[in-house]
């Protein structure tokens, strides 16, 4: 048993002369001008029509900016597939763990906020109005990540949503993700609601291990077959989260709390020696373990004047763990 509690305090200076970058970049004025002079005569032509199309992507110093397409939001079921639709040159898209094109980690937030896994299968791929790509940020709210991606999201003023995730393989296992995942905004507060649970059920899995041992009297093998097993694991967690937000500040408070079962973690089968030194055995390893982890976490931000932001991050965990192993082995 553990009971952690961090405290974070980060003052940092920002130059604003960045955002109005960024900002001008966003505008563009187009102008023609067609004229010609002919003596003596007046020569008129149609021009044809200027179609200007919203860019999709920009860069500024601070970061890339894309603009994902109607057909890419709604073809995508969660974050990591509206990533890998969109493909982004410098990035590299592998189930939910992204990274960049050089294969270094790259952490998500959703509206500067850390995102968890289950905030990354139940976002509303809808709702999101761009994705910043930012290397080395100097931003507090990032947490000091090297590589980030942040995902802008649509603000309701009022009202919200339910979504519903599930995904279940079937084969020689079964392996299975549900979610369910509720927002509701109201003025500048928004709460959200998440349940997630991530069972695995496997009777087909197991390894067999050969090892050599020398002796001065020689060289002994031993060998280990696994000829049945049964694995069985069920991870499930609940989490709320209220924000309050302004231009000059984010107040966030989230409550979570996660459980971990796994009843049977079994594994039985054969053991025997070249040359035969030894009988052979049977062996049997039964194994379990049960943990849950509540969590309190508040991270507070604000801009202050002078280019000056403050950020205050506090948290507060307990975690219980339980093993239970039992080995044994007889002659067969």
């Amino acid at each position: 048993q553990s009971i952690n509690f961090a405290s974070l305090l980060r003052l940092k200076t920002h130059d604003m002369k960045v955002n109005f970058m960024i900002a001008a970049t966003m505008l563009c004025v187009i102008e023609s001008v067609a004229q010609e002079v002919v003596p003596d005569s007046t020569v008129t032509r149609d021009l044809q029509e200027v179609v200007v199309d919203a860019k999709s992507a920009y860069t500024s110093a601070v970061k890339s900016t894309y603009i994902p397409t109607s057909r890419q939001k709604n073809t995508s079921q969660n974050l990591a597939e509206l990533l890998q639709n969109m493909m982004v040159p410098t990035l590299q898209v592998s189930g939910n763990s992204v990274s960049t094109s050089e294969g270094m980690p790259v952490a998500l937030f959703i509206d500067w906020l850390p995102a968890s896994p289950p905030e990354i299968d139940a976002l509303n791929t809808r709702d999101v109005l761009r994705v910043e790509v930012l290397d080395f940020p100097d931003d507090p709210r990032f947490r000091n990540e090297s590589h980030v991606v942040n995902i802008i999201m649509r603000r309701y003023d009022y009202g919200g949503y339910v979504r519903l995730y599930s995904d279940n393989t079937f084969n020689d296992f079964y392996r299975g993700t549900q979610s369910i995942y509720g927002k509701y905004t109201r003025g500048k507060t928004v709460f959200d609601v998440n349940a997630y649970n991530q069972m695995r059920n496997d009777a087909h899995s197991g390894t067999s291990e050969t090892g050599y041992f020398k002796f001065p009297s020689g060289l002994i093998e031993r060998n280990r077959i696994t000829s049945s097993s049964k694995y069985e694991s069920e991870n499930p967690s609940v989490s709320a989260r209220a924000i309050y937000a302004t231009e000059k500040m984010q107040l966030t408070h989230y409550l979570d709390f996660a459980y971990t079962s796994t009843p049977h973690d079994d594994m039985s089968g054969l053991l025997y020696y070249r040359p035969e030194a030894f009988d052979r055995e049977t062996y049997n390893r039964l194994s379990d373990r049960t943990a849950m982890e509540p969590r309190l976490s508040l991270d507070y931000y604000f801009s202050l004047p002078k280019k000056w932001a403050l950020e205050v991050v506090t948290s507060v965990s307990y975690l219980h763990n339980e093993i239970n192993r039992d080995y044994s082995s007889g002659i067969n």
